[in-house]
């Protein structure tokens, strides 16, 4: 470059410093470097065009693999809180579940035990009737 600053007549300099930036531009499009390349080359010149049309497409599929990217992980996030709050909802409501049948077993628990202390009392109550019966049909004999 500093040949052709010297001497703009230069034209070996000139082709020499265009073949340089073609190579280099064909470097960073080897290493996926898009803008790089595009910094360095023409588009009015022939040969550095198709290089520049290869760059340019090349920036457009990496810039929409971005697009595509962002909106996975954007995708991905909302469906984790998703499923954070479908799993915190349900497990809340089996534990509502849970405690309502706790709930009601104790009930039913406190139940048996009622009947039973009513059929013993029944009981109870039978053998006193009886008993009383009994003495009542001693008495009148």
């Amino acid at each position: 470059m500093q040949a052709v600053g010297l001497w703009d007549g230069n034209k070996s300099a000139q082709a020499a410093a265009g073949r340089a930036r073609l190579a280099y531009a064909l470097c960073a499009e080897g290493k996926e470097d898009a803008e790089l390349g595009l910094s360095l080359l023409d588009e009015s010149i022939p040969e550095q065009a198709v290089v520049c049309r290869r760059l340019n497409t090349a920036w457009q599929e990496r810039d929409t693999r971005r697009k595509h990217l962002k909106w996975m992980k954007q995708g991905l996030a909302v469906a984790a809180m998703l499923l954070f709050w479908v799993v915190g909802g349900a497990q809340i409501w089996i534990n509502k579940k849970r405690l309502e049948a706790n709930r009601q077993r104790q009930i039913a628990k406190d139940n048996a035990n009622q009947v039973q202390r009513s059929q013993k009392a029944a009981r109870t109550s039978a053998q006193e009737a009886r008993r009383q019966s009994a003495r009542a049909n001693t008495r009148q004999t």
